[in-house]
């Protein structure tokens, strides 16, 4: 698995107890690579008018957005991420997607908000869950042909207790089948902020990071631009095609 990409190496190990810490190398890089691309080398940008009126419709403002997202980084107690994401809630009984949804949430130190690396209990061992239901929650996307061989090749017929179990009778999704694209974080780890702005610092770094953010970028990743889409889509841009 070393040489690959970080992307399919977190989706793949998301899971796995004795990948852990490669899991969280991986994952560190993918978050890592987002905050530091989502930022302007050319001084501040102007947000596109159709992702500016997304925003305005899931925030009320682009003012509530901003305070919002620095006063839960600023609040954050621990290293780790603040993201924003776009959301698809998946509807079983028509197996489309609704209107896409701008949210925020947290990851602490490596975790990740990929929707494949969803409910990531490290006791939990990816080969005792049952992939198809991974699958639908957005977690096949990344896993090479042999990782999703592996994990579907049912040898246990009794339950769901050992590897390579068979359907459990109420297969696990993400947490609410949300599937989830992320667009924009900020890095909250102590390295990001304390060198140059101090131990008091903390949300000067944040209100720094918001007037450069790249907007162009966070526009092309969210897909604002694309129609909505009642289909299998996964959203609009990519989350680091990496």
């Amino acid at each position: 698995m070393y040489g690959e990409l970080p992307r399919p190496i977190v989706l793949a190990t998301a899971r796995d107890p004795l990948r852990a810490a490669l899991f969280n190398h991986a994952s560190m890089a993918l978050n890592s690579q987002l905050f530091i691309n989502g930022i302007s080398k050319e001084g501040p940008t102007e947000m596109p008018s159709t992702l500016a009126e997304k925003l305005k419709e899931d925030f009320g403002s682009i003012e509530i957005l901003r305070d919002e997202m620095l006063a839960m980084a600023h609040a954050m107690f621990g290293p780790g991420f603040v993201w924003l994401v776009r959301t698809q809630l998946k509807s079983d009984t028509l197996q489309q997607f609704s209107s896409r949804k701008f949210r925020l949430l947290c990851t602490y130190l490596a975790g990740s908000p990929l929707a494949g690396a969803h409910n990531r209990a490290q006791p939990i061992d990816m080969n005792t869950q049952y992939v198809e239901a991974a699958k639908a929650a957005g977690g096949f996307q990344g896993l090479s042909n042999e990782e999703y061989a592996r994990q579907t090749m049912i040898q246990n017929k009794v339950g769901t207790a050992g590897a390579y179990s068979a359907e459990p009778k109420n297969a696990r999704t993400s947490f609410g089948g949300v599937h989830i694209t992320p667009v924009l974080c900020v890095n909250t780890w102590q390295h990001a902020w304390l060198p140059d702005h101090g131990v008091l610092g903390k949300y000067s770094f944040l209100e720094k990071w918001w007037d450069l953010i790249d907007w162009r970028i966070v526009d092309d990743i969210s897909g604002t631009n694309i129609p909505e889409q009642k289909s299998h889509d996964r959203g609009g841009g990519s989350f680091i095609h990496t």
